[in-house]
């Protein structure tokens, strides 16, 4: 995964998110784990297929706030990331990434190999609003439904999630990923 330099002012913004995010973190009364699953999909494409009223998801362009997980200053190169939006009601409730490759990073904090023929998802957000309504399984549906439709190539699918985060690794698991452990 390539990373570009951000324009001022979302290198702004994404300062604010990521101060903010970290103050939620220091004050938060709950200390979470930092163990992690790294998660494979198993091609088995014979899932689930949900369907949600009001709720549509599209691939876009990102909104600011998708950017607040990335290096400071620094977001994905748009030719190689595709950032998949969930609306309600015309407004965004989540969104969800999906790029050519991995961080380098991320791979080498977690001992995971680099391919070139990966794909990897993430990160993902839902607005703590609009939870509980299956978003993230819709947002994970269009990038699999994406992937069908767009690569001929045979790639492996990853992604990386906290061990705390039991609804995400529901939803991953609802669309056959599987632990690494």
């Amino acid at each position: 995964m390539k990373y570009i330099a951000l324009p001022v002012n979302i290198k702004i913004t994404q300062l604010i998110l990521k101060t903010k995010r970290k103050l939620n973190e220091f004050f938060s009364h709950s200390q979470k784990s930092k163990e992690v699953q790294v998660l494979f999909f198993n091609n088995d494409w014979s899932y689930k297929v949900i369907n949600k009223n009001g709720i549509s998801i599209k691939c876009t362009k990102p909104p600011i706030s998708a950017y607040m997980f990335f290096p400071l200053g620094k977001g994905p190169d748009l030719k190689e990331s595709f950032c998949f939006v969930g609306y309600k009601n015309n407004k965004a409730c989540g969104w969800a990434w999906l790029h050519k490759g991995m961080r380098k990073d991320t791979a080498t904090a977690h001992n995971i190999k680099t391919k070139n023929n990966v794909l990897w998802f993430g990160p993902d957000y839902v607005s703590p609003k609009y939870r509980g309504n299956s978003i993230q399984k819709l947002l994970i549906q269009a990038r699999l439904k994406y992937i069908k439709d767009n690569f001929s190539q045979n790639y492996e699918i990853m992604t990386l999630i906290g061990s705390e985060n039991i609804a995400s690794l529901k939803s991953y698991n609802h669309y056959n990923f599987f632990s690494s452990k």
